[in-house]
This record gives C-alpha cells, structure tokens and sequence, in this order.
C-alpha cells in the first residue's frame, strides 16, 4: 500500500511538473519587493489564476493595509494572491489548495522564489482545513477566498459558514477578500459586514473588514 501511494505521488507530481510552465499573460508577481518574478502556472481547467488587472487593482485597495498581516490563501491555486501579500510586505501566508497537482505547482512556486520561511502549503479541503486548524491570534489576517465560481450554487450553505467562521474568528483590523462571478455574494449583505465591493467584468472582488 506505501509503495503504491509513493508511486501515486510520483506520478502526479511528474504530470503537474511537465504540464506546469512560465507564466501565461499576466501571471506574474505585480508589486514589491518580488515584482516582475514570473510563477508557474499548470493550466489545469480547475485553476483560475486572478487576471493580472484585477490583482494590480485589489492590491491597491488594500494599500499598506497589507503589511505585517498573517495571510489565509484559500483555493490557494497557484499561490498568486498570497504570495503577492508577501511581496508587499505581508508577515506570513498559509495556502490550502485540495488538488493535488496544483498544490504541487504551490510549493514549486514557493521553492523558486525561496518563500520557504514566510510561506507554508496544506494539501486538502479549505471548508475542513478551516474547521480543525488553530488559526494565529497575534497579528490581523488577510484572507483571501477565492474558490471555483460553481461553489456559490452548489455548496452555498459551506460558503457562507465559511466566511462566518473566518470572520468571527478573526482578530481586529483583518481583511477578508471574497472573490465570485458577476454580483457579490448575497450573503454577504445579508449580515452587518462592513464591505466595498468592486466588479471587474464577470468578476466581482469584495473586501470584508473585521474593526
């Protein structure tokens, strides 16, 4: 059974490593002290990288608010959001990603950039991962919740429980970032969040702040 697991491993891990490549347009680090390093992207139907647009534009809403923040990357995908927030000064950022070869892209992407002592990747699901996991009190969170847009029909009760549970549990002065398709996520407007959204096209990018 190990040996078989072993040989599972090696071979995803040699199919997301052949398929992953230099990054497509606008798959880059934008700002910081990272700008212009390039990331590895597997192309994978079940990855949505953030257009490079979109990112730039979110990152300067968040200005400064970003610097010595502890960083939640969930559907962490290639890493881009998270590891932008460490270019930019973000203290630490923690990645879940539940398909196995794009968390192994993740940590290649980590290891390139030698992100290793900021930067840790959990393989598995984000609606369990934020149930177990003792999440850091000592400093404010920047969270990014980025999943398939498809989870917004059909695992809407998870979504929402997510994002409750992320904000009741976050320390003042923490950021949630919740990206969807087209309009804002109803239940966001449903509790008394203090949010501003913004919508870029057929994406919509809404900051949630935890005073």
């Amino acid at each position: 059974m190990a040996s078989s697991k072993r040989s599972w491993e090696r071979k995803s891990r040699q199919s997301a490593f052949s398929e992953s490549r230099g990054p497509v347009h606008g798959l880059r680090i934008i700002g910081g002290r990272l700008a212009g390093r390039k990331l590895y992207y597997s192309g994978f139907a079940t990855v949505r990288p953030m257009r490079d647009r979109i990112r730039e534009s979110l990152f300067n809403r968040l200005g400064e608010r970003v610097q010595g923040k502890q960083v939640f990357d969930l559907f962490a995908g290639t890493g881009a959001l998270g590891i932008e927030a460490i270019s930019r000064g973000a203290e630490h950022a923690t990645f879940v990603e539940q398909h196995y070869p794009t968390y192994l892209v993740l940590k290649k992407n980590i290891e390139t950039l030698e992100l290793e002592n900021q930067c840790e990747a959990f393989f598995g699901d984000a609606f369990v991962w934020v149930r177990r996991a003792e999440l850091l009190q000592d400093r404010a969170w920047l969270v990014f919740v980025s999943p398939p847009y498809r989870f917004y029909e059909e695992r809407l009760d998870d979504m929402r429980q997510l994002v409750e549970t992320l904000y009741r549990g976050a320390p003042a002065g923490s950021l949630m970032i919740v990206e969807s398709e087209r309009e804002m996520p109803s239940f966001l407007a449903e509790k008394s969040y203090d949010y501003d959204w913004r919508s870029h096209g057929d994406t919509v990018v809404t900051i949630v702040s935890k005073d």
